[in-house]
């Protein structure tokens, strides 16, 4: 199934890296490569007393290209930074202008921390829709864009951030198997989760003013910097509540109430509230009863599913 997140409004996929790779890898090497058969033309076919002269048009030309081609990739990389920012806002809001905004960076940048954040974006919008199975194959796609040399700290959180919405996602899908695989890699990185790596002195520059040029603060922005471990909570208590175990499924809502009322957004928090609410009736024999009888939103009802 194509996930209707990646495909622009012209039809477009933009879930594939070979057209940034081209702009970029294309555009950067294409003059020297350009120089290179100019030279081979002058030393074969132009007149010697010439070749100096064409060989020196040829240099001067690929010099021009690789400088303009290196100016558009920064370009794209500073205006993506700034789109980024704006669609994550949206997408966390439900707006679907999210998408766009998202896809400009997908579509003209190579560095594996801005395709990262781009799909994490649309991850959020799709979650916010209720399309949690394209929500979960964005946040899979998130993760496997994470830079190889992001520093240990930043790609962690990252990591957890992504894992947290795919336990939840999969949950809402009621893929109960993947959920709890992702929740017990999750469970497994938070006590190392603000831990350094050997090398993040080399590889750590998000406190170097770099701006958008930086690869482990455009990862540590994500969310406003929201507590990965609420994300984690909220997940477990979803597929405890699904699988029945609804001990743990009221532990899981209960653990940490403070950290998870500032970390949860509305429409989560009334989602976890309710399930912590059935979880205590269902273990107290249906003689609990909720304090508010609200119906849940539409959103939370397509979370909860049938279970």
């Amino acid at each position: 199934m194509q996930n209707r997140y990646l495909v622009t409004s012209s039809g477009s996929n933009v879930g594939s890296r070979v057209l940034p790779s081209l702009l970029t890898f294309g555009g950067l090497l294409g003059p020297i490569v350009a120089f290179a058969g100019v030279a081979a033309f002058a030393v074969e076919l132009v007149n010697r007393a010439h070749q100096d002269e064409v060989v020196a048009a040829g240099g001067i030309f690929a010099f021009v290209g690789f400088i303009t081609a290196l100016g558009l990739v920064w370009f794209w990389i500073f205006r993506s930074a700034d789109r980024l920012r704006e669609s994550e806002r949206l997408a966390l809001a439900g707006d679907m202008r999210a998408k766009e905004l998202a896809h400009y960076a997908l579509v003209r940048v190579f560095r594996g921390d801005y395709r990262s954040r781009a799909f994490y974006n649309l991850g959020l919008l799709a979650e916010r829709h209720g399309d949690f199975a394209e929500a979960l194959d964005l946040f899979t796609r998130a993760r496997g864009a994470l830079p190889m040399f992001a520093a240990t700290r930043a790609a962690k959180r990252m990591s957890l951030m992504c894992q947290g919405h795919a336990a939840f996602t999969a949950a809402a899908v009621g893929d109960v198997a993947r959920a709890g695989a992702a929740l017990g890699e999750a469970h497994k990185a938070i006590p190392t989760l603000y831990t350094s790596g050997v090398f993040d002195a080399f590889f750590d520059d998000s406190h170097m003013g770099l701006g958008a040029a930086s690869m482990n603060r455009t990862l540590d922005e994500v969310e406003q910097r929201r507590d990965p471990r609420a994300m984690v909570a909220f997940a477990g208590a979803l597929l405890a509540y699904k699988n029945g175990h609804f001990r743990q499924c009221v532990d899981a809502a209960s653990a940490e109430e403070g950290m998870l009322r500032a970390n949860l957004m509305p429409h989560e928090g009334e989602l976890l509230e309710w399930l912590k609410v059935v979880a205590l009736a269902k273990l107290s024999g249906g003689e609990y009863r909720a304090s508010t009888t609200a119906p849940l939103s539409p959103w939370a009802e397509k979370a909860r599913g049938a279970a």
